[in-house]
């Protein structure tokens, strides 16, 4: 514990300097931890739930760093070989607005769309060839006293074509389907005999493609109005999230309403989302000015599929189904937003999450 009290002016002043130094960078641990101050004074934890604790911590710590970054530096001492200290400012370094960021980061967007839309000219072009080909195939239908439709081409005709056929109000209530056991979209054609059945939001299959698409939304806001960096958006129980990047700028309350409003937005515009395969490289390449991303797709099986989804300007790596198109969601908001770290791991990059 440093003293207050010396013959010397200069020594007294020091240990005052180191003190609001020490409790400056006590803060500093404390954010690494994965606690951020809104502009409220809350902090918020990764759970998204509040410390008090912290909070009175972080108060005083930040009180101490602001009144020593009002001090001048410290007298050197009278030894003429003793070098000056260090100066006391304690600004951390500038970082970008969102508004630059978005700038910053448009050519990339930019860029993922024209390569989505050149990889998934070879599918448009499948479907034309299977169209042509007018191969048939059999659905089953168990949720339709077992009919079976048997007017369906391969590679051509969709689950929502099926609905249509044999009962249409299966087109009003179904967000998703599923093919022989795996969820598929209502808007991809069938490549085989196969086993049909579709969910609504009524039925957990639904309410995880439900949330999922309005998981993808909230990234396409998170780009469009902070661009940034999306690393993983989850369907979670009655809700979903997004983790993101923000390289190092931090999110205020205020600034969620902008991201519901952009959500709106494009809930009104009725984005298709649209499916694409590629190959390994090709996804790299898409992917490639986002280190998360390379990350994950690297991690993949080698003989892994790759699908990919675009949703109005934004496209991001994903396994599917979604709905139709963003007109499903009805509505959305942004409740909350915490800190949170890459891969759960609070050794890696610390993220934003948004509710």
């Amino acid at each position: 514990m440093p003293t207050f009290y010396s013959s010397s002016g200069s020594a007294s002043y020091r240990s005052l300097y180191c003190c609001c130094r020490r409790l400056a960078q006590s803060c500093d641990f404390l954010t690494s931890l994965g606690f951020s101050r809104f502009s409220s004074g809350s902090i918020f934890s990764s759970t998204g739930r509040s410390s008090s604790s912290a909070a009175r911590f972080s108060s005083s710590a930040a009180s101490a760093s602001t009144a020593s970054g009002g001090l001048p530096p410290p007298p050197p001492h009278n030894n003429n070989n003793t070098k000056a200290a260090p100066s006391m400012s304690m600004a951390t370094e500038h970082t970008i607005t969102h508004k630059d960021a978005v700038a910053e980061r448009s050519p990339y967007y930019a860029r993922r769309v024209e390569l989505f839309e050149k990889y998934q000219a070879r599918q448009k072009d499948a479907v034309e060839a299977a169209r042509a080909a007018n191969a048939p195939l059999t659905v089953k239908l168990p949720q339709c006293d077992n009919k079976t439709y048997t007017e369906a081409v391969r590679g051509v005709t969709c689950p929502i074509d099926v609905a249509k056929a044999v009962d249409k109000s299966l087109v009003t209530t179904s967000v998703v389907a599923e093919v022989d056991g795996q969820e598929w979209d209502l808007l991809r054609p069938l490549n085989g005999d196969c086993t049909l059945k579709f969910y609504s939001f009524q039925d957990r299959e639904g309410k995880d493609a439900f949330w999922h698409s309005s998981a993808h939304v909230l990234g396409m806001a998170l780009e469009l109005e902070l661009g940034a960096d999306l690393t993983i958006g989850p369907p979670i129980e009655e809700g979903f999230y997004y983790d993101c990047s923000l390289q190092g700028r931090n999110l205020m309350e205020g600034e969620l309403d902008p991201l519901k409003k952009s959500m709106e937005k494009a809930i009104k515009a009725k984005h298709r989302f649209e499916r694409c395969e590629v190959n390994r490289t090709e996804a790299l390449d898409m992917f490639k000015e986002n280190k998360f991303k390379v990350e994950l797709i690297e991690n993949l099986p080698e003989d892994a599929a790759i699908s990919c989804y675009r949703c109005g300007p934004m496209v991001d790596l994903c396994s599917g189904p979604h709905l139709p198109n963003t007109g499903y969601l009805k509505a959305a908001s942004v409740t909350q937003a915490s800190r949170s770290h890459w891969r759960a791991d609070v050794t890696k990059d610390a993220l934003t999450r948004v509710y």
